[in-house]
């Protein structure tokens, strides 16, 4: 719910019983998405790494799989490392069991691939490099309906509705027209869902529209 301190101060007391498989995964992986939350990359990168050792170590089921997935191309989209943000996505679109369910973290594994390519998008633009563009515009329908199926089986709640809010300004943005009032409400979601930090995301994105549409900066100042 961004309260990052007792997400931490949780995760770090789970650790501390030396957890093992399954238990140990899912805990670092949490820790580890509020050290990209807080800008300890880092520290984010190992327990990500010790995360992976385990999975591969693992047999049976991979439940945390996607959440391991989601949390890596997290890390690696706020890294700038869309390489990495690829890489994961094509492992998901390799890997995940389509004649299941999807887990809901598939949804954010697809926002985090989406952005990455929604800021490869407008940098491809801006420095006019249509090959760059292309591929980026070329990655997205694969991920757009990995999100739509996770988010289907999600069962349309709250977080569901904002996450597809959010999916769908990062397309926006990688097609080149930006829409202020989608990320609008996916901020009201967000909040409606008491989840701050993807609704300052998604505040700052719309702050972002109006300054491109140069329009009134009033409500740019409200939102930010």
């Amino acid at each position: 719910l961004g309260r990052w301190g007792e997400a931490a101060g949780a995760a770090d007391e789970g650790l501390e019983l030396d957890p093992v498989g399954g238990a140990a995964v899912w805990l670092l992986v949490n820790r580890a998405r509020v050290d990209t939350n807080q800008g300890r990359f880092d520290e984010a990168a190992d327990r990500l790494r010790r995360a992976q050792v385990l999975m591969a170590d693992r047999t049976g089921p991979d439940r945390y799989l996607a959440s391991l997935w989601a949390a890596t191309a997290e890390l690696a989209a706020w890294r700038g490392d869309l390489a990495t943000v690829r890489d994961v996505s094509a492992a998901a679109q390799r890997g995940l069991d389509r004649s299941a369910p999807l887990d809901p973290a598939v949804g954010w594994l697809g926002w985090h691939a989406l952005r990455a390519e929604a800021d490869a998008a407008i940098a491809a633009r801006a420095r006019q490099n249509v090959a760059a563009l292309r591929e980026a515009e070329q990655r997205v329908a694969p991920i757009a309906d990995l999100v739509k199926e996770a988010l289907g089986a999600s069962g349309g709640d709250s977080r569901a509705t904002a996450l597809a809010g959010m999916c769908r300004g990062e397309l926006d943005r990688i097609g080149g027209t930006v829409h202020a009032e989608i990320w609008d409400r996916a901020a009201d979601a967000w909040d409606a869902a008491g989840r701050p930090a993807p609704a300052a995301y998604a505040r700052f994105r719309s702050a972002d529209a109006r300054l491109a549409a140069r329009g009134d900066r009033a409500p740019v100042v409200a939102l930010l």
